[in-house]
């Protein structure tokens, strides 16, 4: 639209630490300039590269990055989400030098960095890779297009992990959802009501889908999420 000008753009493709995708005995590491596409084709971590093969069609999804739809303009974000679920850490870069934290401190609904700051690489649990997971993406008419639902979730230590885009104005994973996801005192169909009641901020309504709409498609994926891992959580 034109909104966005700059004196300088500077490539961080170049740099070689940025196009690092490899695992090591215990860690994956995915350098921030990999393209999704890669990413999907390496299988380095099944769910993951499930995830971000529903961005976008497949010519676009050469260009993306992973560091690139982290950072992304729009509110869907959705490579976040299975980074959020294997309690992921980033390297940032800056005048400082270079840090490695957790994700969920510095992805706050976007990623909050410093002005000088980039990321470098994202660094995953190894053990990540192997867990049963599920990801759902639900759209308005066809396979490619902003989410109106969109899912991961994973099964570890019979608990499941879930996180979110396109139902509020973040992506998010909500650790109070999944309390009441994995309380087994109640039926899968309360706990999901319950959990939907849980949500960190209201659904959103806008041209994708309306609110009703939305928290329709919302409860049927997690009754699909639910199925899909039931053999693997309690």
């Amino acid at each position: 639209m034109n909104k966005l000008y700059a004196d300088a753009i500077i490539d961080l493709k170049g740099i070689p630490e940025c196009q690092v995708l490899e695992a090591s005995e215990n860690q994956l590491v995915i350098g921030s300039a990999v393209s999704l596409n890669k990413i999907t084709a390496s299988n380095l971590f099944p769910l993951l590269g499930q995830a971000v093969k529903q961005i976008a069609d497949h010519t676009s999804r050469n260009k993306i990055t992973i560091g690139g739809n982290l950072h992304s303009r729009l509110i869907y974000r959705e490579a976040a989400l299975p980074l959020l679920l294997a309690d992921a850490q980033v390297k940032i870069a800056g005048k400082d030098g270079e840090q490695i934290i957790d994700l969920k401190d510095i992805f706050q609904q976007e990623m909050k960095m410093e002005s000088g700051q980039f990321l470098v690489q994202i660094l995953v649990e190894k053990a990540y890779s192997a867990y049963q997971y599920v990801s759902l993406k639900k759209t308005k008419a066809s396979k490619v297009g902003y989410p109106v639902v969109s899912l991961a979730a994973i099964a570890k230590d019979n608990q499941i992990r879930a996180a979110f885009s396109g139902v509020c104005a973040y992506s998010f994973r909500s650790t109070q959802m999944e309390a009441v996801l994995n309380d087994s005192s109640r039926s899968i169909e309360r706990r999901i009501e319950q959990a939907v009641r849980s949500l960190p901020a209201p659904i959103i309504d806008d041209i994708q889908a309306s609110r009703d709409y939305r928290e329709f498609v919302l409860i049927n994926t997690l009754m699909d999420a639910m199925d899909t891992l039931k053999g693997a959580i309690k």
